[in-house]
């Protein structure tokens, strides 16, 4: 899947989710924790979908340019 705008929608939509679990009452224990535990392998992949698919179109970074 070449779309990294749905990856990036959809790990934010996730963890909005998973942070809004975590405050509500009555939410399974179980649930939270599978939740936590997913969250770092949906991160790694939105990151390995945008650096592989998006495109840069701004000002090219030199070496001998100081900021």
């Amino acid at each position: 899947m070449k779309n990294y705008q749905f990856a990036a929608g959809f790990v934010t939509l996730y963890l909005l989710v998973f942070t809004i679990l975590t405050q509500a009452q009555n939410t399974p224990v179980n649930l939270l924790m599978i939740m936590f535990l997913l969250a770092p392998f949906l991160v790694i992949w939105m990151v390995v979908m945008v650096l592989k698919y998006a495109v840069y179109n701004g000002k090219e970074l030199e070496e001998d340019e100081i900021l």
